[in-house]
């Protein structure tokens, strides 16, 4: 029982380390230039799913077959 608990608290202490968003390579984001994954600045207003200016500008287009895994 006790190595379980230690297991446990190992895991829960290494997720409670990780910071990170993940930036998708497929399908092809809005204001992929302009996006910034990394973790939040020390006051906390570095979201990265903030408003950006031209995020909606289209420079790229996804081609997805419909019914295409």
């Amino acid at each position: 029982m006790l190595v379980l608990s230690t297991l446990v608290t190992i895991t829960f202490t290494l997720f409670a380390l990780v910071n990170a968003y993940i930036k998708l390579n497929t399908p092809i984001l809005y204001g992929k230039d302009t996006l910034n994954n990394s973790p939040l600045n020390n006051i906390g207003d570095d979201l990265p799913y903030k408003q950006r200016t031209s995020v909606y500008d289209i420079l790229e287009i996804n081609n997805i077959k419909v019914g295409v895994p």
